[in-house]
């Protein structure tokens, strides 16, 4: 299973939709047997950061200019055992 993007547009921010989003996502791939979750997330989307956080993500390593010259990006990643 790949999902290229999550987002919300910026009138529906602070609604809880993302979170449903992600709970969905993630109970799919569970329910299809997947063990890891890997997810970019730009270094400076702390709003986003904290949402995956509190689903149990752990930043793994920074991506370089993931985002364009300048723009770093984090790859978190969620395991099975902390699901």
């Amino acid at each position: 299973m790949i999902i290229t993007s999550l987002a919300v547009h910026p009138d529906f921010k602070r609604t809880k939709i993302a979170t449903t989003l992600l709970e969905d996502a993630v109970s799919i791939a569970r329910k299809n047997g997947m063990t890891q979750i890997t997810l970019q997330v730009a270094m400076d989307n702390t709003a986003a950061q904290k949402l995956y956080s509190k689903f149990g993500f752990v930043g793994t390593s920074i991506i370089k200019n993931y985002y364009g010259k300048g723009r770093d990006g984090i790859e978190m990643e969620l395991n099975r055992d902390r699901a």
